[in-house]
């Protein structure tokens, strides 16, 4: 008899979230669901929160002075002028990224200052924390549940090595773009107006781009937002489908540009990325032992034999 009595109720509470004919709310819209509790901080207390813990669980590599093997190929690079790491950047569809490394690298002196690079890499990655905590709450989800998802994905593996590594440490950046570009499509998604609606997915399709230009890997956390916002309960195929072609052509068309791109650095700067491959036994050991003995690397104590 209980049994009998507890399905109604069942299908009373679950029903409302399972309906066929019920539409899709947009993933920019916060649903406060009668059971979840709200979170104790606000969206900038909780980045902050993120950006802590991350910076505790990455203390290490903030407090600790090394570099990496292609760090020092890259100081000296900058100590002395040289234009490859910007060529080999460009060869491998990636010019923003060496455009950022060598904003990020110019200014560095020693060995010791990379922490500061790294300092800026965990905070990309706090702020791509937040970013899935937000999706994940605009989704519906508790916010414990998704804080410590959120949490769980920035000490993923990959995002311990961007953090641990300076000449990398522009990666989440690339991911960050992508959810700005998720953010545009979804906002075209539901504009009304044909101008404005084509305009942001234009702006969404040139952030795809830009996440692309960075880390071409990166550029796909657009489908980690997509799949949040898409794959709750109250889905319908047809909304599915239409949301799938939306995005799809999005990306579709930031991937062509980012090809376009690679294409032609690939037929410019080839030969400097051949010349870095051959060589590259050589740079390395030649840049360690020159900052080895030369520990500042400011432009104006350092001699001109690195290769153009």
């Amino acid at each position: 008899m209980k049994m009998r009595e507890r399905e109604p109720r069942a299908k009373a509470i679950w029903g409302r979230y399972f309906r066929k004919d019920r539409p899709l709310e947009a993933a920019t819209g916060i649903r406060d669901l009668p059971d979840s509790p709200k979170a104790p901080l606000s969206g900038w207390g909780m980045f902050a929160l993120f950006f802590v813990l991350l910076s505790l669980c990455y203390l290490w590599v903030l407090i600790t002075s090394y570099a990496m093997a292609d760090e020092y190929a890259l100081l000296w690079a900058e100590a002395t002028g040289a234009s490859w790491p910007l060529h080999v950047a460009v060869a491998l569809g990636r010019p923003t990224q060496g455009i950022l490394d060598h904003l990020l690298f110019s200014p560095t002196r020693d060995i010791g200052d990379l922490c500061y690079i790294r300092f800026l890499s965990v905070l990309f990655i706090s702020t791509l924390a937040w970013v899935v905590y937000r999706a994940l709450l605009q989704a519906g989800w508790n916010w414990r549940e998704a804080f410590l998802l959120s949490l769980i994905t920035a000490t993923l593996p990959p995002f311990q090595v961007y953090a641990s590594w300076a000449e990398i440490a522009p990666y989440p950046l690339s991911a960050v773009s992508a959810a700005g570009a998720f953010c545009m499509a979804e906002w075209g998604r539901r504009e009304q107006r044909p101008w404005r609606k084509w305009s942001l997915a234009a702006a969404s399709a040139l952030l795809v781009l830009l996440a692309i230009s960075i880390f071409q890997p990166g550029a796909m956390f657009f489908w980690v937002l997509a799949a949040i916002a898409i794959f709750t309960p109250e889905v319908t195929i047809r909304c599915l489908l239409r949301r799938l072609l939306w995005y799809g052509t999005i990306v579709g068309a930031g991937m062509v540009l980012g090809f376009g791109i690679y294409e032609w650095g690939l037929a410019h700067y080839r030969r400097g990325l051949a010349l870095y491959g051959a060589d590259y036994g050589y740079i390395i050991p030649s840049a360690r032992a020159h900052l080895t003995r030369y520990p500042s690397t400011s432009h104006s104590s350092s001699s001109r034999r690195a290769p153009a």
